[in-house]
């Protein structure tokens, strides 16, 4: 890339290989980052060495950006503060004890009531130092990937779809028929299927993918609880659909309420653990919400509040369009009809004098980036305490086993 890259728990203090690209970089932040913080924020939020990661995390990548800002003057620099996601996940109930739901979690802690509020105050603080840092002229966008709340019953327990397609032999590896994405933030989860000549290792031919979809349909239609109840409330066949092409997902899927309580699913003859697929985590108290925010401010913004809400799918169209580059045409087809640039929120003589463009695709971007490095033996070991450091983040929040 023409720019900078650093991984998110990279440590000025500790670089260890992978973390930052180029990797000739990691000198410079090596000497140069510093990283802050006040007691007034570590007091009320380290209550606990994992608190006290998850706030260093974000202090050490404001560090970083910093460095490489005033170092650089990049034409554009992103920053991703994870601590609010973190907090919310792991003492929502600590806030709100009225919002608890399994007693066998034990009695909130009133010590961890304070960490979701300090912790706001803690990235409040981190703006005003990035808008400070920001030269005249900056656009400034915030945006959240999703919101917070307490965790209901429902809400608990997420089902892995890429597990139980594991299970059903559907995603195997080195020949996988499906590619699932087990999105945390929707109840309807998308299936792809590994098409030749589009995903690594394609195993299926396009001209047999409706035949493949109908397929996995009729697999999942057919799954029952020990009730005798469906695990799947609908199944959605895209494949067949007019206008489908290989690289979009071939079925969307919604798992049946009675699913959520099932130990066990019946798939024709055989009896599946459905444990593996069915997680909780018992130190997660709050869940996301669809609702986030979204703040934009500089030249070319229009002010006041924007009469509709937005959606994801407009960020980076928008951030595109910021940055006087087109849109690549694949970031709508899958957006809600409302998806591109967000017109509402630019000045409507910027977009009289330069409408938003768009191109069929940028070169060498694709998804299967992560696919391709599951199987590829080439990997650099050094790197590996980095991977299982990450996924083990993960784990400790429920999103994944």
């Amino acid at each position: 890339i023409a720019g900078h890259y650093v991984s998110r728990n990279f440590d000025p203090e500790n670089p260890r290989p992978g973390q930052v690209q180029p990797p000739s970089a990691a000198e410079l932040l090596s000497r140069e980052a510093r990283v802050r913080l006040r007691g007034e924020d570590r007091e009320p939020i380290a209550r606990s060495d994992f608190l006290l990661d998850a706030l260093l995390d974000d202090a050490r990548s404001l560090a970083v950006f910093e460095t490489l800002v005033e170092s650089d003057s990049p034409d554009f620099a992103a920053l991703g503060l994870f601590g609010t996601d973190i907090v919310q996940h792991v003492t929502w109930r600590h806030m709100d004890p009225a919002s608890q739901q399994f007693p066998e979690d034990g009695k909130p802690d009133p010590r961890l009531a304070g960490v979701i509020p300090a912790y706001y105050r803690f990235v409040d603080n981190t703006l005003g130092e990035l808008r400070r840092l920001a030269p005249p002229g900056t656009t400034l966008v915030l945006v959240s990937d999703h919101g917070g709340g307490p965790m209901g019953v429902a809400e608990a327990f997420h089902l892995q779809l890429e597990v139980l397609l594991e299970s059903m032999g559907l995603m195997r590896d080195g020949e996988e028929v499906a590619l699932a994405i087990g999105e945390l933030y929707r109840h309807d989860k998308r299936i792809w299927l590994n098409v030749e000549g589009e995903e690594a290792g394609g195993s299926v031919p396009p001209d047999r993918a409706t035949e493949e979809a109908e397929r996995i349909r009729a697999r999942l239609d057919g799954l029952r609880t020990d009730e005798g109840d469906p695990v799947f409330a609908s199944i959605v066949i895209h494949a067949a659909e007019e206008g489908w092409r290989p690289g979009d997902p071939a079925l969307t899927v919604r798992f049946s309420a009675r699913a959520l309580l099932a130990t066990q699913v019946i798939d024709g003859e055989r009896r599946l653990d459905f444990s593996p697929v069915r997680m909780r985590h018992s130190d997660v108290s709050g869940a996301h919400r669809p609702e986030g925010v979204l703040l934009l401010h500089g030249p070319g913004i229009r002010p006041g509040r924007m009469g509709q809400p937005s959606s994801l799918y407009r960020i980076a169209p928008t951030l595109l369009y910021l940055l006087g580059l087109p849109q690549d045409r694949r970031m709508l087809r899958h957006a809600p009809a409302v998806g591109g640039v967000l017109e509402a929120a630019i000045d409507p003589e910027l977009l009289r004098r330069f409408p938003p463009r768009m191109i069929a695709a940028y070169p060498g971007t694709d998804r299967t980036g992560l696919l391709r490095s599951r199987s590829d033996p080439a990997g650099d070991p050094e790197a590996e305490p980095v991977l299982r450091e990450s996924l083990e983040r993960l784990r400790s929040l429920g999103y994944i086993r």
